[in-house]
């Protein structure tokens, strides 16, 4: 099993969190401090976290991936009482 070091990309931080995942599901989760995002195919839970906390400036408590199809999404939890200003 690869570590999770090597599996970090060199993609720029652009390519790797496409864009916000806007749906009514996604709109009822961040009252859990849950955030939905589509990332690159080749995104690892460890990039896609630093990113967020760099480009947010929030604490990442946990990162979850789903696979649907030919699309990948991240569901980011971060900590209680903070939030992530999704305008793209």
């Amino acid at each position: 099993m690869r570590s999770q070091q090597s599996m970090i990309t060199t993609m720029p931080s652009d390519k790797i969190i496409k864009s916000p995942r806007v749906t009514e599901k996604a709109e009822r989760m961040k009252a859990q401090n849950k955030f939905v995002f589509v990332v690159s195919k080749g995104a690892v839970k460890n990039e896609i976290k630093k990113l967020i906390e760099k480009n947010h400036k929030v604490k990442v408590t946990a990162v979850n991936i789903v696979r649907r199809g030919r699309e990948k999404k991240a569901i980011v939890t971060v900590k209680a009482g903070q939030t992530i200003n999704e305008k793209v």
